[in-house]
């Protein structure tokens, strides 16, 4: 526990003074996830809710300025801007879907009884399955429907009719 808290300490330290990330990984000889871990836990314990609450505000606001930026590219006609603006429209929506907490791990573990323990996160699948209905709503948007991509349909998209697309 004392190590932790020295780590964190350490860490917050080292961001005020600048470093990056890696940076303060390699110094501590730790991974850059628990160097991320740590100082998220220290601006926890330094920063009142309400600030995070606004913090949180203001990170969305930026983040949703950039997707108005990027909604004239994703109008465009021509096929590479298009595909650029949608992969930055993609990451833009999925840092996002992690402010508000929806890309948070969760896990189900099944045991058979070989005692082999079978592992399915789910995290994964939802944000794939995510990922590809938003691209999905935003081709057709653009005029391109999902019925011109073969294979690219997941199910539950149904159309109007009530089959799938």
């Amino acid at each position: 526990m004392v190590v932790a808290q020295e780590r964190r300490a350490a860490i917050l330290k080292m961001r005020r003074e600048g470093k990056q990330v890696t940076e303060i990984a390699k110094e501590l000889g730790i991974k850059v996830t628990q160097v991320s871990s740590l100082f998220q836990q220290a601006l926890v314990e330094i920063i009142p809710e309400e600030d995070r609450k606004f913090g949180r505000a203001l990170t969305r606001a930026r983040y949703e300025g950039m997707l108005e930026k990027l909604q004239p590219a994703m109008e465009s006609t021509d096929p590479d801007t298009l595909i650029k603006a949608i992969g930055a429209a993609r990451a833009v929506i999925a840092d996002l879907a992690k402010l508000d907490g929806q890309n948070e791990p969760t896990k189900t573990e099944v045991t058979n009884t070989g005692d082999v323990a079978i592992t399915v996160t789910l995290e994964a699948i939802m944000s794939a399955r995510s990922a590809v209905n938003a691209n999905l709503k935003l081709l057709e948007t653009h005029g391109t429907s999902s019925d011109e991509l073969p294979g690219r349909t997941l199910p539950g998209r149904e159309d109007a009719e009530g089959g799938e697309r």
